[in-house]
């Protein structure tokens, strides 16, 4: 990871961590957040973490199976009437919707 693709992962992070959890918990850093990643809707609290912790939520950080995900951008939308609910740690490789 070059020096651009990790300021733009922090950036990606705090943005993430910061709709989702709020003010609060944003610098927890509970999601981490790749640096080909691009958003639409976050709600926030749309984001249940049954175990929460440090990096529990990982979103178009590795490759995936086969590196398929390198040459993709990953999308993430979680809107009002959704629900993302993580038991333990996830991880959407790059290129996820």
């Amino acid at each position: 990871m070059n020096i651009t693709e990790l300021l733009q992962t922090s950036i990606n992070t705090l943005y993430f961590n910061y709709k989702i959890f709020g003010i609060r918990n944003m610098l927890n850093f509970y999601a981490i957040i790749g640096p080909h990643t691009k958003f639409g809707t976050l709600t926030k609290g749309a984001v249940i973490l049954r175990n929460p912790s440090f990096a529990c939520l990982k979103i178009g950080v590795g490759e995936g199976s086969f590196h398929h995900g390198k040459a993709y951008t990953s999308f993430v939308s979680i809107g009002n009437n959704s629900c993302l609910d993580v038991i333990g740690k996830a991880s959407i490789a790059r290129g996820g919707y």
